[in-house]
């Protein structure tokens, strides 16, 4: 049976969602935000309303990243968001060392102010080498699991590393966090809303410990995108909120879906939900061996890979009644709370079909 029920979700009528490491299906209640738009005196209410979800999300998550929801901030995306931290730590670090993959982040492009760039492999030998290797002032950027192959880093290992050499660290945990994984005095954590945190796109959140300054670029642009701080206070605001850059869409909805979200995942546990998930993404893999499909290897338990069959092949699966994630010659599976074990059943048999 499901950990979250089905009715909690928008999803696609007569089809089997196994995607949940890459976008979660629509939050299908968020009745009391609408209640509060339909009032004749809009603004007011609607303004508190706002006010209660910005503080009751920092609280949630704060809680389960077990940190003070005062350094908890909110923005349009992961990739911003820890460009953004990434821009602030720089200023106070010259002529640092920035510890990363090629795959991660190719866009960002680090130059000038004595900044040098550390390519290691993806592996945790690779970036416990590199931390190892590194003198002086460092940031390690990494994501919580490979997106192409879902083989998850031991990030413990890589923060302990990283604390015992004085360097910092900045998180991506959108694909998957660990359940005992938390803030830490010298490591930022970043995740998208619309992956494992069961939201809408347009929102992310960021946990930044006090270790990490708050100098630099007020987020002013934030006020033309619908956020309810007014100018004077960024300036002078001590919290992590001083870093909030907008959102996509409509930042009211988007806010309002992400609380119901992270209630949902806070009234079972990350721990239930994480269980949950690699039981199911076990049984998918016990099953798929039985099939003429190449699974890959991966350490990420919560998600299932193997080589795509034909070129394609995720839209073929949607065909069946089967929504995946399929490309760069591979095809992910990744359950979610409100998935059963028929749902597993009916995703293979379907599989099967398709390649016989």
């Amino acid at each position: 049976m499901e950990l979250i029920g089905k009715q909690h979700y928008v999803l696609p009528e007569g089809k089997i969602y196994l995607n949940w490491a890459a976008s979660c299906p629509a939050l299908a209640d968020a009745s009391a935000f609408f209640e509060y738009r339909k009032m004749k005196s809009l603004n007011r209410e609607k303004n508190a309303y706002y006010d209660f979800l910005d503080d009751e999300v920092r609280r949630l998550a704060g809680r389960l990243f077990q940190c003070d929801p005062s350094r908890v901030f909110i923005a349009s995306n992961a990739t911003s968001a820890l460009l953004d931290v990434l821009d602030r730590w720089l200023l106070g670090h010259p002529n640092s060392t920035i510890i990363k993959t090629r795959q991660s982040y190719p866009s960002l492009v680090l130059a000038g102010n004595g900044v040098q760039t550390h390519w290691v492999q993806a592996t945790d030998a690779g970036y416990l080498e590199a931390i190892a290797a590194c003198s002086g002032a460092g940031m390690v950027l990494i994501e919580g699991c490979d997106y192409l192959s879902g083989r998850r880093y031991d990030i413990n290992a890589i923060q302990v590393a990283a604390a015992r050499k004085g360097l910092s660290v900045i998180l991506d945990a959108s694909q998957w966090p660990a359940p005992n994984l938390h803030s830490q005095e010298n490591m930022a954590i970043i995740f998208a809303g619309h992956k494992w945190a069961g939201g809408p796109n347009g929102i992310a959140i960021g946990i930044i410990p006090k270790s990490f300054p708050l100098d630099g670029r007020s987020g002013t642009e934030s006020l033309t995108r619908g956020w309810r701080l007014p100018l004077e206070s960024f300036s002078f605001k001590e919290t992590a909120a001083r870093l909030d850059a907008g959102g996509g869409g409509n930042p009211y909805l988007n806010l309002a879906l992400l609380h119901q979200s992270l209630s949902l995942l806070a009234s079972v546990g990350r721990e239930a939900v994480e269980d949950h998930i690699v039981q199911l993404a076990g049984t998918l893999r016990a099953k798929l061996s039985q099939l003429n499909v190449q699974l890959l290897p991966t350490n990420l338990a919560s998600m299932v890979c193997f080589q795509i069959p034909f070129a394609d092949f995720g839209n073929a699966a949607e065909d069946h009644g089967l929504i995946l994630t399929s490309g760069l010659g591979r095809v992910r599976l990744s359950p979610a709370p409100f998935n059963s074990e028929k749902d597993i059943d009916d995703a293979v048999a379907i599989i099967g079909r398709m390649i016989e």
